[in-house]
């Protein structure tokens, strides 16, 4: 018995108030920590399927980008509306691809502003 339980004893028999006290004290102490560990474990996975989600999302991005390019090197030039028809994807979108491909140097612009054809780079 600790310290605490026998100062709570009154003539050889414990008071069995305090006892039951101190048992539900270690209780809650061992359900705080299993709380404890419960969320760090949530907390781990939310981070792994964050991660996942991630790696996904650049999977996505770099089959994009491959398949206009090598569109644009079997096809020859296309202006950005045909392009995005042919890849099934709004114009917007392949607009900001295009872009991403000319700042690595893989596709040039020719033609006019208003009126782009993309040609890739050999």
């Amino acid at each position: 018995m600790s310290g605490l339980t026998m100062g709570l004893q009154q003539n050889g028999a414990p008071l069995s108030l305090a006892v039951e006290v101190l048992r539900l004290m270690g209780a809650v102490s061992e359900w705080e920590q299993l709380q404890a560990q419960e969320q760090a474990a949530k907390d781990r996975k939310e981070a792994q399927r964050r991660e996942s989600i991630g790696q996904a999302k650049d999977a996505r991005r770099h089959k994009l980008l491959a398949e206009t390019l090598a569109t644009l090197r079997s096809r020859g030039g296309l202006r950005t509306n045909e392009l995005a028809a042919m890849l099934h994807h709004e114009r917007s979108l392949m607009l900001r691809v295009l872009k991403t491909l000319e700042e690595r140097g893989q596709v040039v612009q020719i033609g006019s502003v208003a009126r782009p054809i993309w040609e890739a780079v050999s």
